[in-house]
């Protein structure tokens, strides 16, 4: 018999310029998802070893919209000067912040200040990813740091942090859409 492991979330945000709530929509199990927009007669969701994995992964979705304009040159400036964790002055909705210096040339890394706190009632390992059920990315070419930790043992921020192309020109997310 598996006993069942109580996750709790909450918005965890830097700026106080908006109400968290708006931002934050309750995270959604992707079953729920394929269910609400399943095709008649889908396999996916009869198939033993999709539909017990889909049960324990969670969709964590935009809440607004936001697009972020890089004005030309913008990013190769900040992209090694240093000032990590520092809020990047554009105009936005979430804000986003200089995240450190990346190791991919011609990035530069940045995240984007939609945070969740995490923790477990018991010790579980979490992964974080990329949205891949509608994959779905703010920018062309972006690269979503992913990672795993054991919520139950590490109380965790999880961070939508990105290592974006230097020539990138918007940053853009649509209510609805899919961050994690």
């Amino acid at each position: 018999m598996t006993e069942e492991i109580i996750i709790y979330w909450s918005p965890n945000i830097r700026a106080s310029k908006f109400s968290a709530n708006l931002l934050f929509p309750k995270p959604e199990s992707l079953a729920s998802i394929i269910h609400r927009d399943k095709v008649p007669g889908s396999a996916l969701l009869q198939c033993p070893a999709n539909k017990d994995a889909m049960k324990n992964i969670f969709v964590m979705k935009a809440g607004v919209d936001d697009t972020i304009t890089f004005p030309e040159g913008y990013l190769d400036t900040i992209a090694s000067n240093g000032m990590d964790g520092l809020p990047m002055k554009l105009k936005s909705v979430a804000e986003m912040l200089k995240a450190r210096d990346t190791t991919f040339e011609g990035y530069t890394n940045v995240v984007y200040n939609l945070q969740w706190l995490v923790f477990s009632s018991e010790p579980v390992m979490m992964r974080l990813t990329a949205p891949w059920y509608p994959a779905t990315s703010p920018c062309e070419g972006s690269l979503f740091s992913f990672g795993q930790m054991d919520v139950g043992r590490w109380f965790r921020t999880l961070n939508l942090d990105y290592h974006i192309p230097n020539d990138t020109k918007e940053f853009v997310v649509k209510e609805g859409d899919a961050l994690a």
